[in-house]
């Protein structure tokens, strides 16, 4: 995730897991634990590998956060 200063932080780390589809729930919560302090355009980046064939295959999106 990116915030709206360019500040980086990772929400979740190389789950391995089978195609399909999957949710992640994040709860607007920063690396530290304290809720965001920046309003504004946040990016997510997700990406994925598939290790049979070394494909990878990246998707981002926008959301916006209101204090």
């Amino acid at each position: 995730m990116i915030d709206p200063n360019g500040s980086s932080w990772i929400l979740a780390e190389a789950l391995s897991q089978g195609a399909g589809n999957y949710d992640l729930e994040w709860k607007g919560l920063a690396d530290d634990g304290s809720y965001l302090r920046i309003s504004g355009n946040y990016r997510i980046e997700i990406t994925a590998t598939d290790p049979a064939t070394g494909l990878t295959v990246k998707r981002s999106a926008n959301i916006s956060i209101y204090r």
